[in-house]
């Protein structure tokens, strides 16, 4: 089958929701494409179990991305104290186990480097995640990935989010500092990393679970609504962008990174997106993101507990964008544990206490 010729001819997955009494729909992937049974039992449900929930794996990273938050995993931007013991390897597979046996949906694991950088080890994992019966999703900068590799990960189900940041690949590679990592070659028209040529053939007709991935900067911005028509025209994908923190090497190289405007982007990204149906919350508690991401970070159902439950390498503690109160966190807020008191990760315990201290701030005793 020629795979080329088959791309392009659906359109990016996408997912309808409804926020504050409004409709929206934004690109998706196959992960967090939650059917109208999902989000009513998510309403409905009498325990504490949201349907995604993030875990962090511990890993470097070998690009040199100017924006990247964490300097190539090597700083916390959360601010952990160094006496929480990390999560370790056998701990995210039980709770990949646990969230599963809830009735979760779906896994993200991210990484402060990148989750690939041991693919032996990210696929020990994927293996657990795919056998309590989750959705696994990563985002990658898919230096790692070979045929072999891209066609386990889609044997596992893996979703994943490919990193890209501009057709050019002189920008691509200012961006990134690959130092010679990728291999460019001609794809549909577009020169791009071989690696992404060959996840997007692997996965072939079940595109519904790649999507590409940009951070939006100076250096990107005047080339991103081409690369996304692209991603949405040509290989039938979705296209994830995000606005970029102020941590680590982007505040190191705000400057060059901040050097958009950021209204005149966001109305341009707004106006092209209006014209594939996508349409966005705006008054909502953050707007960084232009995809699924802004529903996932906003969504809470009617007992306060948000849909997305994020984690951290340093015992997975939760913390939000402020779309619930109180501020869960390290350094401000309240800490709350995977952990139990015996040191053993409790997934139950860790949602209860979540929807516990959410339920006493909002209806304090009197």
């Amino acid at each position: 089958m020629n795979i080329e010729k088959n791309l392009g001819k659906k359109n990016p997955l996408s997912f309808q929701f409804k926020l504050n009494g409004k409709r929206f729909e934004t690109p998706s992937i196959s992960a967090y494409n939650f059917s109208k049974a999902d989000l009513y039992l998510f309403e409905k449900r009498k325990d504490f179990v949201p349907l995604i929930l993030d875990t962090n794996i511990k890993s470097s990273c070998s690009l040199g991305c100017s924006y990247c938050f964490t300097s190539k995993g090597k700083e916390d931007r959360f601010g952990v104290e160094n006496y929480i013991t990390r999560l370790s390897d056998s701990e995210l597979r039980e709770i990949a186990t646990q969230f599963g046996n809830l009735g979760g949906k779906a896994l993200f694991i991210c990484s402060e480097g990148e989750p690939l950088q041991n693919p032996e080890r990210f696929l020990r994992l994927a293996k657990t995640v795919k056998e309590s019966g989750l959705e696994l999703i990563t985002y990658t900068n898919a230096i790692m990935i070979d045929k072999k590799l891209a066609k386990i990960l889609h044997n596992f189900g893996v979703n994943l989010v490919l990193k890209l940041e501009s057709l050019d690949p002189k920008i691509n590679e200012e961006i990134l500092n690959s130092e010679g990592q990728y291999e460019y070659i001609r794809f549909i028209g577009e020169k791009i990393p071989k690696q992404i040529k060959i996840c997007i053939q692997e996965y072939g007709d079940d595109n519904n679970k790649i999507a590409l991935s940009s951070i939006i900067n100076g250096e990107n911005s005047k080339g991103l609504l081409e690369l996304r028509r692209w991603a949405f025209e040509c290989l039938g994908i979705s296209h994830f962008l995000k606005k970029p923190y102020l941590f680590g090497e982007a505040n190191r190289n705000k400057d060059k990174i901040f050097s958009f405007n950021e209204k005149e982007v966001s109305f341009s990204i707004y106006e092209f997106d209006k014209s594939y149906g996508f349409s966005y919350p705006l008054n909502v508690s953050d707007t960084y993101s232009f995809d699924i991401r802004r529903f996932t970070n906003n969504y809470v159902n009617s007992r306060g507990l948000p849909i997305r439950v994020f984690g951290h390498p340093r015992a997975g503690v939760y913390h939000n964008s402020g779309a619930v109160k109180p501020t869960f966190g390290f350094k401000k807020g309240i800490f709350v544990s995977m952990r139990d008191k015996k040191g053993k990760i409790n997934l139950e315990e860790y949602f209860s206490n979540i929807q516990r201290s959410i339920e006493n701030y909002n209806n304090p005793k009197i």
